[in-house]
């Protein structure tokens, strides 16, 4: 009787292969799953309006897809997107991008935030883009062509950024916590524009001053495609980094445009490989490659216990990676010459991303954090919060560089 009774109980437990009991009632084929990759988020009145892209290959059409549905949420318009999607089932969980449009971002991204952080399908280290002067829509829709569209645009820039160092790519976890710690963050920003609008390094003519903007637009810019309806002659529409966002009470406030943002890498300790532009003593332009670099932060404090500026001090490591003429580098009197004008850009994006934080009234670099870090006693006793005072604070900013070369770049 023990062994029939213990025989019943295994029974029981085994699944059931035919009828409703089956665990494969909800089973798909592979072959009808649409694997999306990129999810856009835009506003409006009184809901959001999102766009699903997958890549090439992940569905049963070679050609990626992208689909656009509204909602009065985000779960209402996946739930319609998918009623859109014919006989595909939507697959979530490889999404590894979310787009938001800059409308959406003007509104405030709190909602979408709180969206990422219960839902099962998208990871909370989710990396978050805001795409300037248009919609998440627009660029899903239209970057690229045929099979290479905007999942594999950004999975390209993926790949540039990391072979770039230690660029500074914000996670929904990282802006959720810079939001209630410091109650401003940075997200990287997308500019949405014709491939062959991207300067090159051959392209960049002019001043020293231009062209070091230009060159640096060009190296915060990754990800192209070619072809497209709107653009076929000039190379089509691409998606590009292009500096980042500055959010404060979760809406977008400004941006911090390309040249600038090397300064952010360096006040944030994580600086990639990246190149400036300077001129030497005959105006010839010098593009130097910056291979390492960072700074630190001390505060200076009154005698009343009241903090009344910043000193920030940054170290850069720089070759020469190109020289428009010949300019001998052995010489001293020429690579000192060299270090100051990289010394000089350097502390001249530094200065330009601390101003825009005074005028914003807003820490999006976390600048409290190390304060407190250094002297949480006195941070602790100030009268003001580090946001009242921070438009009043005087900086003092010094660079150091240092400048490597291994061979004579001649003509």
């Amino acid at each position: 009787m023990k062994k029939l009774l213990s025989v019943l109980l295994i029974l029981s437990f085994l699944p059931s292969f035919s009828g409703c009991g089956s665990i494969y009632t909800n089973y798909r084929e592979i072959e009808q799953l649409l694997v999306i990759q990129t999810m856009g988020l835009d506003y409006i009145p009184g809901g959001v309006r999102i766009s699903l892209a997958s890549a090439a290959g992940s569905g049963p059409e070679s050609e990626p897809v992208c689909l656009s549905s509204a909602g009065v949420s985000i779960t209402a318009a996946m739930e319609r997107a998918q009623n859109y999607s014919n006989e595909d089932d939507l697959f979530f969980a490889h999404i590894n991008t979310v787009i938001l449009g800059e409308e959406a971002a003007r509104q405030g991204i709190d909602s979408y935030l709180s969206f990422i952080c219960r839902s099962p399908h998208i990871r909370i280290d989710m990396p978050l883009f805001i795409v300037k002067d248009t919609t998440a829509e627009e660029l899903m829709s239209s970057a690229g062509r045929n099979q290479n569209r905007i999942s594999e645009i950004m999975n390209t820039l993926y790949d540039n950024l990391e072979r770039q160092g230690e660029n500074c790519i914000f996670g929904a976890n990282e802006v959720i916590r810079n939001f209630e710690r410091y109650g401003s963050s940075l997200i990287c920003a997308i500019e949405y524009a014709d491939a062959a609008e991207i300067p090159s390094a051959s392209e960049n003519s002019g001043t020293a001053e231009n062209g070091a903007k230009n060159q640096q637009a060009g190296n915060q810019r990754a990800g192209s495609s070619s072809g497209g309806e709107s653009g076929q002659k000039s190379g089509g529409k691409t998606a590009a980094i292009n500096g980042y966002g500055v959010l404060k009470a979760g809406r977008l406030l400004s941006y911090i445009d390309a040249e600038d943002a090397v300064g952010v890498g360096f006040l944030l300790n994580r600086v990639g490989v990246d190149e400036i532009i300077v001129e030497d003593q005959a105006g010839s332009k010098v593009t130097l490659e910056i291979s390492q670099g960072g700074s630190q932060i001390r505060p200076l404090w009154a005698e009343d216990g009241s903090l009344h500026g910043l000193d920030v001090s940054a170290e850069v490591s720089a070759s020469v990676a190109d020289m428009e003429k010949s300019g001998n580098l052995d010489s001293p009197e020429y690579s000192d010459y060299i270090t100051s004008r990289l010394e000089a850009a350097v502390s001249s994006r530094i200065s330009a991303v601390l101003r825009l934080s005074q005028k914003l009234s807003a820490d999006f670099l976390g600048l409290a954090g190390r304060i407190e870090t250094q002297a949480p006693e006195k941070f602790r006793a100030m009268a003001e919060s580090f946001e009242q005072c921070l438009p009043d604070l005087e900086l003092r900013i010094s660079v150091s560089g240092e400048l490597s070369h291994s061979n004579d770049i001649k003509d």
